[in-house]
């Protein structure tokens, strides 16, 4: 059984992969809360910054098969709704993902 400092240690990972306090300041993001769901995977929610898809909220959730799950969701009508779920999306893919949903660039890009 996991407990709450394992779900803590897992979204400081997660918060480590996707870039960290890098990925805070160049995309506005705000970390809201952290957990284990009722599955027993880990997560991490984020506010998100203004973006051209309307996210409001990207919660990352850590997956048995060591992959993540990106579910970016936003308010449509006065309702919550999911605007984009993507799986199995590996450490190395987080930023490249975050990035094709939101178009928000998670680091400084050479011109």
């Amino acid at each position: 059984m996991k407990t709450s400092t394992t779900a803590a240690q897992v979204c400081d990972t997660i918060m480590q992969q996707i870039g960290g306090n890098k990925f805070l300041t160049m995309t506005g993001s705000k970390p809201q809360c952290y957990g284990t769901s009722d599955a027993g995977n880990d997560f991490i929610t984020l506010q998100l910054a203004k973006n051209g898809v309307g996210a409001k909220w990207l919660k990352i959730t850590s997956m048995p098969n060591d992959t993540y799950s990106m579910e970016f969701s936003g308010i449509k009508n006065g309702d919550i709704s999911v605007i984009s779920h993507e799986d199995n999306v590996y450490c190395d893919m987080l930023q490249s993902t975050f990035t094709d949903i939101t178009g928000l660039y998670t680091t400084l890009v050479s011109l």
